[in-house]
C-alpha cells in the first residue's frame, strides 16, 4: 500500500506551479496597461501646472506694476477730490521771507472776509469794494488808531452781524420803564424799538473779537443801544441820525497771509471826495470832478485835511461809482494790514489793523 501512495510533491507541484504563471501573467499584464494609460494622465497634469503657474506669475508682476504706478496716482485723485473745495487747495502755498505764508485755505479767507466786514459796517466780502455814500466815521479809527472803542465794537457786532427783531409786551414795558417815556414819545418808541438777546450779542462778540463781552449800559449808535439788565437784551429806540456823507472808502484786500500765532490780511484803502465843500443846501454829492486820495487817513471827521496827495481824478459821478482799487493800482495807494491772533484750535479773532 505504500508504494501506490503518490508523494505529496508530485501531486501539488504541477497545480502550484501552474497557478503561479498564471498570476504573474496577470501582474505584469495590469502593469504595462497601468503605465500605458499614465502616460496621457502625467501630460495634461504637466500642462494645467505651467499653465498655472503662468497665471501667478501674470498676476504678480501686474500687483507690482499697480503698486508702483497706479496706486499713487488713484491716491491723489482721491486728495484731489477731498480738497477741491477751493480753487487753490491744489497749490502749494508760498513762504514769504517774513516767515509768513500765503493762506490758501477758502473758508479760513471766508471766515477773515466777514469779521473785516463786521467792522466796516457792510456785508460785502469781496476782495475789492467801494462803500458809496455810506461811510462811518469809526472805519477811519480802525485806520488811525489801529483799534476801536469797546462801544464801536459792540455796536459793529449789532449792527452788521445780528438781526434786530420786535421784542414782546414785556420787554418793551421794561424799555419804556427803563427810559421813563410817557405821552407821544413813549408811542413813537413803542412802534420803533427792536431788540437782540444778549447772550446772541456776547457770543457773536467772542467770536469776532476773542474776548469775554462785558455787557454795558449805553452803546452809541445814531441815537443809542441800550442794554437792559433784567431781562439780557440790548435794544435800539428813536433813531438820531440820518442822511449821508458825500465821501466814499475804497478797499481792497490784497495778500492774505498766517505765521505761528495770526493771520493778516494786507488792504489798500483809499477815500474818494468831491471838489468842492459843504453848502448851505447840504453836500451836492454828485458833483464832479472827484478827487481818489491816496491815503484813507486823510479824511477827518469835518474833511479831507490840507495838503492830502491826490491819486486819481475822476470826471463824472459814474466813473466814480465804477472806481477800484485792484492788482493794476493799489500799489500806489496806503497799505494797512488786518492782523487777526489765531488759538490753538485755529479760530482767528480780529486785534488790530497796522499801517505798513
Amino acid at each position: 500500500m505504500n508504494q501506490d501512495k503518490p508523494k505529496p510533491a508530485e501531486i501539488n507541484a504541477p497545480a502550484n506551479s501552474s497557478s503561479s504563471a498564471d498570476n504573474t501573467k496577470v501582474t505584469s499584464a495590469q502593469i504595462l496597461s497601468s503605465r500605458q494609460s499614465s502616460k496621457p494622465h502625467n501630460s495634461k497634469l504637466l500642462i494645467a501646472t505651467t499653465i498655472i503657474c503662468a497665471i501667478l506669475a501674470i498676476a504678480g508682476i501686474a500687483f507690482g506694476v499697480y503698486g508702483m504706478f497706479l496706486r499713487p496716482t488713484l491716491k491723489c485723485e482721491t486728495n484731489c477730490e477731498q480738497t477741491s473745495s477751493s480753487p487753490s487747495d491744489d497749490q502749494e502755498p508760498t513762504q514769504f521771507s517774513n516767515n509768513e505764508v500765503e493762506i490758501i485755505d477758502s473758508a479760513t479767507i471766508d471766515d477773515l472776509d466777514k469779521k473785516i466786514a463786521i467792522l466796516f459796517n457792510t456785508d460785502n466780502t469781496d476782495r475789492t469794494f467801494n462803500t458809496g455814500m455810506g461811510i462811518t466815521y469809526y472805519d477811519l479809527k480802525l485806520f488811525k488808531q489801529g483799534d476801536i472803542s469797546e462801544s464801536d465794537k459792540v455796536r459793529s457786532v449789532i449792527t452788521n452781524a445780528l438781526e434786530l427783531k420786535p421784542l414782546d409786551e414785556e420787554k418793551v414795558n421794561a424799555a419804556v420803564s427803563q427810559n421813563g417815556y410817557s405821552g407821544e414819545i413813549e408811542n413813537l418808541f413803542r412802534q420803533s424799538i427792536k431788540g437782540v438777546d444778549g447772550e446772541l450779542v456776547a457770543k457773536k462778540y467772542r467770536e469776532v473779537f476773542g474776548d469775554t463781552l462785558v455787557k454795558g449800559e449805553i452803546v452809541e449808535y445814531c441815537g443809542y443801544y441800550k442794554y437792559n439788565k433784567q431781562y439780557d437784551f440790548y435794544y435800539s429806540g428813536i433813531p438820531g441820525c440820518g442822511g449821508r456823507t458825500p465821501y466814499s472808502e475804497l478797499y481792497y484786500k490784497y495778500s492774505y497771509t498766517e505765521d505761528e500765532n495770526h493771520a493778516y490780511v494786507y488792504t489798500s484803502a483809499a477815500v474818494i471826495s468831491p471838489t468842492f465843500g459843504k453848502t448851505p443846501e447840504g453836500y451836492n454829492t454828485e458833483d464832479a470832478p472827484f478827487y481818489v486820495y491816496c491815503d484813507v487817513s486823510y479824511l477827518e471827521d469835518d474833511g479831507i485835511v490840507e495838503d492830502a496827495k491826490v491819486c486819481a481824478t475822476l470826471q463824472s459821478y459814474e466813473e466814480k461809482e465804477a472806481f477800484r482799487l485792484d492788482e493794476s493800482n493799489h500799489e500806489q495807494y496806503s497799505n494797512y494790514r488786518f492782523v487777526f491772533d489765531k488759538d490753538i484750535d485755529g479760530n482767528y479773532y480780529f486785534n488790530k489793523v497796522e499801517k505798513i
